[in-house]
Formats: C-alpha cells, sequence, structure tokens
C-alpha cells in the first residue's frame, strides 16, 4: 500500500512538473509580478468559507445516499469517504483510487460491495444531472469557449469514456448468468474467483439502483440538492482566486469554466490529472489572468481545489487506519 503511493505521488510529481516546464516555456515573458496579487482578507474569507461549505455538502451528498442502505454510516465516515477519496483520487490514474477504499468503508457499514457500488454509481448520475442541467446556459451565453481543438477532443473522449461504462454495467446486469458461464470456463483459478465475486455482487447491485428508485426516492432528492450545492460553489469559489491574481472581474465567465474543467478532467489518464489540469487550466484562464501571472493562479487554483483537500484526505485516511488497527488489535 505504502510501495504504491509512494509510486503514485511520484508519478503525480513527475507529470506536474512537465506541465509547470511546459507552461513557462508557452505563457512566461517576463517574470510573474507578485505585486499585482491582491490577498484582501475578504477575499480569503469568501474562499475558506466557500471551501468549508463544499466540503460539508459534498460529505452530506453521501451520508443521504448511505441512509438507504444503513443507519450506521455517519456523516464523520461520509467526510472520510470523500476526503480519502479525492487523496487517492489525486495519486492514481483516471482517479480510480478513491473507488475501492470507499466500496470498503461502506462495508464496514455493513454495505455489500455491489450496494456500494450502485451508491457511487448514483453519485455519477447525480453530477451528470447538474452537468445537463447547466451547459445548456454555458453553450448559449459563454460559446466562445468551445471554439477549442481540446475542448472538443476532451468531450469526445468523455463521450465515449461514459457510454462504454454504461454498456459495460448494462451488460453485467442484464447478462449475469450467462457471463458467469463464460467465466466459469476460465483456467485461471485467481482471475476466475475474483470475476464470479465481482458478478455475485452485481445482484446487490440490481437491489441497490431499484432501492433508490422505490424505497429511497427522498433520499435521492436530498442528496442531488446537496450535489447541485457543493458543485456550484466549487464552480464559484475560482472567481475570488481570479480576483487575488489580478484577474478580470467576471463571475459568470469564470464559473463557466471550472465548470467545464471540472467535468473535461474527470477521467483524464494521468494521477489526479495531472499535466491535463494545469495545461487546460491556463488554456482557459488566460482569458481572465494576465499571461505572466497564469502559473501562479495555475498553482494557487491547484492548491485551493486540489492539493489542500487531498491532504486532507491523507490525514484522514491515516486517521481512519490507525483508529480501525487499534480495534483490531484490541479484539
Amino acid at each position: 500500500m505504502k510501495k504504491r503511493i509512494k509510486i503514485g505521488v511520484l508519478l503525480l510529481f513527475f507529470c506536474t512538473l512537465i506541465a509547470y516546464i511546459t507552461l513557462t516555456a508557452v505563457f512566461v515573458r517576463d517574470v510573474p509580478s507578485l505585486s499585482i496579487l491582491d490577498l484582501t482578507w475578504n477575499r480569503v474569507i469568501f474562499i475558506a468559507v466557500l471551501f468549508i461549505l463544499l466540503y460539508v455538502f459534498n460529505s452530506l451528498r453521501v451520508f443521504e445516499l448511505a441512509k438507504a442502505f444503513t443507519s450506521t454510516f455517519t456523516f464523520k465516515d461520509s467526510l472520510i469517504f470523500t476526503m480519502g477519496g479525492i487523496f487517492l483520487g489525486l495519486i492514481t490514474p483516471f482517479q480510480s483510487g478513491g473507488i475501492p477504499f470507499q466500496i470498503y468503508l461502506l462495508s464496514k457499514r455493513g454495505v455489500h460491495a455491489g450496494e456500494g457500488a450502485s451508491l457511487l454509481f448514483i453519485r455519477g448520475i447525480q453530477s451528470f444531472l447538474i452537468f445537463l442541467i447547466t451547459i445548456p446556459f454555458t453553450f448559449i451565453f459563454f460559446s466562445q469557449l468551445f471554439d477549442n481543438n481540446l475542448v472538443s477532443a476532451l468531450f469526445r473522449y468523455l463521450l465515449g469514456f461514459y457510454i462504454s461504462v454504461i454498456i459495460i454495467i448494462g451488460i453485467a446486469v442484464l447478462f449475469t448468468e450467462g457471463l458467469k458461464r463464460l467465466v466459469c470456463k476460465i483456467k485461471h483459478r485467481g482471475l476466475k474467483e475474483i470475476l464470479l465475486k465481482v458478478l455475485g455482487e452485481t445482484n446487490n447491485f440490481k437491489y441497490g439502483l431499484v432501492n433508490y428508485l422505490k424505497k429511497a426516492k427522498l433520499h435521492f432528492v436530498f442528496s442531488t440538492v446537496y450535489t447541485a450545492l457543493s458543485l456550484y460553489l466549487m464552480f464559484s469559489m475560482t472567481y475570488f482566486i481570479v480576483l487575488i491574481c489580478g484577474g478580470k472581474n467576471d463571475f459568470f465567465l469564470s464559473f463557466n469554466i471550472q465548470l467545464l474543467l471540472t467535468y473535461l478532467l474527470a477521467f483524464v489518464p494521468t494521477p489526479g490529472s495531472s499535466g491535463f489540469a494545469e495545461g487546460s487550466g491556463a488554456l482557459f484562464y488566460s482569458i481572465l489572468i494576465p499571461k505572466n501571472n497564469i502559473l501562479i493562479y495555475i498553482f494557487m487554483w491547484r492548491l485551493i481545489t486540489t492539493y489542500i483537500p487531498s491532504l486532507i484526505g491523507f490525514f484522514s485516511i491515516s486517521a481512519y487506519l490507525k483508529a480501525f488497527l487499534a480495534e483490531y488489535d484490541s479484539t
């Protein structure tokens, strides 16, 4: 575990370093001007308040969804679930590292792996719903943001990714028994056991989805509201970072740029979207930020929206594992 985390951190550092070197070569012509930074207390306080509220609502969305399966999953569990997932997502390709930990944490509160997977799937659907509700306004009022080959390429990639995931899940749900018969023919014992275990949880996954549709509608609705609040707070927070870096006073443009980046960078192959995030952020935010200060903005943006939450997540996981091991030793 420790070795994998170290490898992930090294990959993150390498990709980020390459990104900053490239951005320096492309954007920086003079020395960045720290004198234009406007670190007034009201802006710092606004960012701090939005940051706290963002992760409170982000944790509440999971806390509400978990109520469909168990009453033992606490808000503290939800906070560890959220922040720990951010940290593990930062150091793994496609930000996938948080999923096993999150399913494991749910299982410690009596939620089967299949049910936990359905919770994560529903959480993804909620985020996608907010995207569908919001993106038409971006198309109408900020169409210039789409006049870019990178945006088009990332949209095609995301579309292919989501369609592939939906098809795979659909096949697993609709043809579970047939897939089990095929897996039983595999000669490699270890692989066969893993695949059969995964398929064995498919019924729990189906149950979880049906449960949200039939019995837990209110939990789904409240969680969706919390999802919208957390996402909109995230999109809003970057406006104040732009102002601190001497950027243009344009809340809605900043909001919509962050909206696009949040979804476009969700599943790129590098750990924590490193490299892609810095490059895309510089490309978009150079509309608002003086080019010589774009590196300062990118660093502050990643620090506040990615590195600090990940650091909190690291300490959350460490504290959780320490408490778990202490409980295990006592038994």
